[in-house]
């Protein structure tokens, strides 16, 4: 420097055809003396076009004279702590290492996987270089590959680790889901990433048996949904059957078992995402296994009488209207049956 320094000091920086104010970021000292030379930041308060390997000079804010010179090692990077040992030895690499160390350092300071394109862009290589670099590196077992971005094979394993244990704790307390869902947990994991990002992440996870995941949701491997909970389930099934065509009340079910109102209603939904209990009407839930044998039923009524009234099905199934009317408004939707008048008659399904 041709003359000294102090940090904070506002300073005038040219680089190419742009001059931009700003500040000096001194990181091992408290001043630049004349002559020296260190690694510093640059706060700017303008924007400007800069790569790494561009030349830029100083100038004092006012008087205006030249303070002195230097090199831009990397753009976009974090506030750094000063009088860090451990930051001084990252710049001094940003500006002599290969390209591996290069790469490696660049990717452990990242908390989300990166492109291609951004690794060679934020290091100061051409593609091919990164690209070579990076198929180097996750040989060698320190970048995890995904479908279109790498990431620090440290900081995968960390982030598995911890995805597990949210898994682990959404499973406790929803035993009868099928999973965390996967925005829920890119919120909780990654929540700033893209969801390209996060989803390349999460099947790379996956394809590691690490976790298992579908379209929507994410579990921890072997999971089974109810595993937990499958006296309670049978119980509740068990209930439904017994009913037959007179099938009880939710509400009966969920008093006779003793649940609280969070733990019916997700009994339920599992029952009914899983096809073991069908909804027919408002409060109005039949077994599969009865509801196939009264559709069977039904089936064979039409081939023999060509037509059906609720009065007819409430006979054949020894129920009553209050199930007969919904149940013939289901076969309806199912098409098993078509409304014409005050009868029903053979619908597309029968054919």
């Amino acid at each position: 420097m041709a003359h000294s320094l102090r940090h904070r000091a506002r300073v005038r920086v040219h680089l190419g055809t742009a001059e931009v104010l700003g500040r000096i970021r001194l990181l091992d000292r408290e001043e630049l003396k004349a002559g020296e030379e260190t690694y510093l930041q640059l706060e700017l308060e303008g924007l400007v076009a800069a790569s790494r390997g561009d030349r830029f000079v100083v100038r004092s804010y006012s008087p205006m004279h030249t303070v002195g010179g230097g090199v831009v090692i990397g753009t976009d990077t974090p506030r750094y702590r000063r009088f860090r040992p451990e930051i001084m030895h990252r710049l001094a690499t940003s500006e002599h290492g290969t390209p591996a160390e290069l790469v490696s350092q660049y990717l452990a300071g990242l908390k989300e996987p990166a492109t291609r394109a951004d690794i060679a862009g934020a290091v100061g290589l051409t593609e091919p270089v990164a690209q070579g670099t990076l198929d180097e590196l996750t040989t060698l077992g320190r970048v995890v590959a995904m479908e279109g971005y790498y990431m620090d094979a440290g900081r995968f394993a960390a982030l598995v680790e911890e995805m597990t244990a949210r898994l682990a704790a959404y499973q406790a307390e929803y035993p009868l889901r099928e999973g965390m869902p996967r925005e829920e947990l890119r919120s909780r994991v990654g929540n700033a990433w893209p969801a390209k990002a996060f989803n390349a992440m999460l099947e790379e996870a996956a394809r590691r048996r690490l976790v298992a995941v579908t379209a929507r949701s994410a579990s921890l491997p072997g999971f089974e949904p109810g595993a937990e909970m499958r006296e309670t389930v049978e119980r509740a099934l068990g209930l439904v059957e017994r009913g037959g065509f007179l099938p009880p009340g939710w509400a009966d079910v969920t008093r006779e078992l003793n649940l609280g109102t969070e733990e019916s209603s997700e009994l339920l939904q599992f029952l009914l995402r899983t096809g073991r209990l069908v909804q027919i009407a408002d409060d109005c839930y039949w077994h599969q296994k009865t509801l196939a044998r009264a559709r069977e039923m039904v089936r064979e009524y039409l081939k023999d009488k060509g037509e059906i009234t609720v009065g007819n099905l409430r006979d054949l199934l020894n129920t009553s209207r209050r199930f007969a009317l919904p149940l013939l408004e289901y076969f309806d939707r199912e098409r098993l049956t078509r409304r014409v008048g005050d009868v029903r008659v053979p619908g597309r399904a029968m054919s």
